[in-house]
């Protein structure tokens, strides 16, 4: 019990001592590749933990060569899924888009402040009337036509002249 636990605070120091001896190349070298500084954590942290994975089956003669072979390796495969479109970005859901969605809403505020009061222009008050209770509060034509005791077809007759008239003033 006492030599596995050596062995592996052992084990550990040696891995230690290695990320603080390369630490800094593997970054320099990552991120001269990969310019995006997110990214470059992200690939190196890949290296890491598969030199770890594999802490085992490493030669301490060729250190080295396998650091650097394995860190050429995961950014070609952070290339690869890029160019696949492979990479998720686990910032991508959380986007600030508040902004955005500000201004969408100032210019649909704006929108129906401008249909409102072109609604509130038509002419005779019957037809905004009429036009109002069809399209804003969903009330059939022949609901309306009973309402105000009027035919279907001049109701329908104020809905399509309001309808034209927005139009011609929306522009």
């Amino acid at each position: 019990m006492g030599f596995s636990r050596r062995h592996i605070n052992s084990e550990e120091y040696q891995f230690k001592t290695l990320l603080d001896t390369y630490n800094t190349q593997l970054f320099s070298r990552i991120i001269s590749k990969i310019k995006d500084r997110e990214n470059a954590k992200d690939v190196l942290q890949e290296v890491l933990v598969h030199l770890w994975n594999h802490r085992s089956e490493m030669n301490s003669n060729r250190w080295e060569n396998i650091i650097f072979n394995t860190c050429n390796q995961k950014i070609a495969e952070y290339f690869r899924k890029s160019r696949n479109g492979m990479l998720h970005d686990p910032l991508g859901d959380r986007i600030d888009t508040s902004m955005d969605d500000l201004i969408w809403a100032e210019q649909k505020d704006k929108q129906l402040s401008l249909l409102n009061s072109a609604i509130e222009s038509i002419v005779p008050p019957i037809r905004q009337t009429i036009f109002k209770l069809n399209k804003l509060y969903g009330f059939t034509q022949e609901q309306i036509a009973l309402q105000f005791n009027l035919s279907r077809r001049t109701v329908e007759n104020h809905i399509s002249q309001a309808m034209r008239y927005l139009k011609e003033n929306s522009r």
